[in-house]
């Protein structure tokens, strides 16, 4: 049996980073293989580093303070859509309906994995989620500085060099128009994409700063359609922050 050589290196990563760890007398507290991360091992042995990057990946120019947290520079070559959610190291990123988050149950809630996701939602225009998403997280807010409040001027201010709104812009994708009313991010103003019958289900019933979306008389969407929306309202970095369905 082969193996890809970035996997072996980042076993290896793993173990020194163990072996550090206990050489310093530190509880290594390891639950499982599967709750263990790549970010988790290099922060509690030494800086980040990179264990695999392809060649001649884009870069923003991040802060200095920004890049040595992330091990780099980051970027994307618009327009992109681009995805974000937390994977075991034997690969899960969705666990069972028992689990109301898999995200949540999978990092449990590491800061290094919440720093990469404030990081992705701070370089997007717009961030992207299923309805299903937002009724599993019922107090969230899907801007960078929910996840890491105490880098919240940092991301600010690398939002506004790349010239950025001051927060992402939130669509919620359901095709019923099934969403949670009181939740935060829809009182705090989101786009819902929805059906000609869900924008129906949803008329007058939103407060004022968000917007609704009819893409379709079908019962489904076409998640072209819903990009196509995106675009038009000139979000050209798209971040979806989904999982797959158990």
């Amino acid at each position: 049996m082969s193996v890809e050589p970035h996997y072996l290196q980042t076993a290896e990563a793993y173990l020194r980073a163990l072996e550090r760890c206990h050489v310093r007398g530190e509880d290594l507290a390891v639950p499982s293989v599967a709750s263990v991360f790549i970010s988790r091992w290099d922060k509690a042995a030494e800086p980040p580093h990179v264990v695999y990057e392809a060649p001649g990946l884009p870069g923003c120019g991040l802060p200095w303070g920004l890049a040595s947290g992330y091990g780099g520079d980051l970027g994307f070559v618009a327009p992109c859509v681009y995805g974000n959610f937390v994977a075991s190291l034997d690969g899960v990123v969705a666990l069972g309906p028992e689990y109301r988050s898999s995200g949540s149950a999978i990092s449990q809630r590491e800061p290094a994995d919440r720093f990469v996701m404030a990081l992705l939602r701070a370089m997007a225009d717009a961030v992207l989620i299923g309805a299903g998403t937002l009724r599993a997280t019922p107090a969230h807010r899907w801007i960078p500085g929910h996840v890491w409040p105490e880098g919240a001027a940092e991301l600010g201010e690398l939002r506004r060099r790349l010239g950025r709104s001051a927060e992402p812009e939130l669509m919620v994708v359901s095709a019923r128009g099934d969403v949670p009313l009181g939740h935060p991010a829809i009182q705090s103003g989101a786009v819902v994409a929805t059906t000609t019958a869900g924008a129906r289900r949803l008329d007058r019933r939103l407060p004022s700063s968000c917007t609704v979306l009819a893409l379709g008389d079908g019962p489904a969407l076409k998640m072209a359609d819903v990009i196509a929306a995106l675009s038009a309202r000139g979000h050209v970095l798209v971040l979806t922050e989904g999982v797959p369905a158990w």
